[in-house]
């Protein structure tokens, strides 16, 4: 009995502790929007070594798509505090997935206009779409590594519709929209005003 009692207090004084070390998810929001403000400066204006040095690597990486990042993190912790703010981690993964699918986007758009050898190799494609995304063109290299392999799955269309078609459903989510209340409202506002 005294070693249940003693585990019982060893559990209850681990789980204290570990509470007070973790940041608390409203700290989180809080932090979110700080690095998504200072993230929108930096990457909007390339200002200072930092900004200078952060704007063309997202650029790369992602690239247009790298004026959503900031944008995208401050509605992301918004949203957040609407809702259970316990929920940062899946809100967090949801946008990141919503990025990497519009990416996708991007990246097919621009190996459709021919901007990329089809007959490249697989590193010349990346290397190229780096150096495109920095000029803001594409998805950069994150978005082509994606699409590289849903293209040669399901071919251009089928994953320009599929990444599509997970853009919305995620942006609904990290937004907080509700699809289904929104269709009915907007259904019984055309009864209404076919009924008068």
């Amino acid at each position: 009995m005294g070693d249940i009692t003693l585990a019982k207090r060893r559990k209850k004084k681990a789980a204290v502790s570990k509470k007070k070390t973790s940041l608390s998810p409203e700290m989180v929001i809080i932090i979110m929007l700080i690095v998504g403000i200072m993230l929108g400066v930096l990457i909007y204006t390339g200002a200072g070594q930092i900004g200078a040095f952060l704007s063309p690597l997202f650029g790369g990486l992602l690239g247009v798509i790298k004026y959503i990042i900031p944008v995208g993190i401050v509605v992301t912790a918004l949203s957040l505090m609407k809702e259970d703010s316990d929920y940062v981690t899946t809100k967090l993964t949801q946008f990141i997935i919503f990025v990497v699918c519009v990416s996708v986007v991007m990246h097919v758009h621009q190996f459709s206009k021919a901007t990329i050898a089809s007959n490249a190799t697989f590193e010349e494609i990346v290397i190229e779409a780096y150096n495109l995304g920095i000029m803001n063109k594409g998805g950069g290299a994150i978005g082509t590594l994606a699409a590289i392999f849903l293209v040669k799955m399901l071919g251009n269309v089928g994953a320009v519709v599929l990444s599509i078609g997970v853009s919305i459903m995620l942006f609904t989510f990290v937004c907080g929209i509700d699809i289904s209340e929104y269709i009915s409202k907007k259904v019984e506002e055309h009864i209404e005003r076919q009924e008068e």
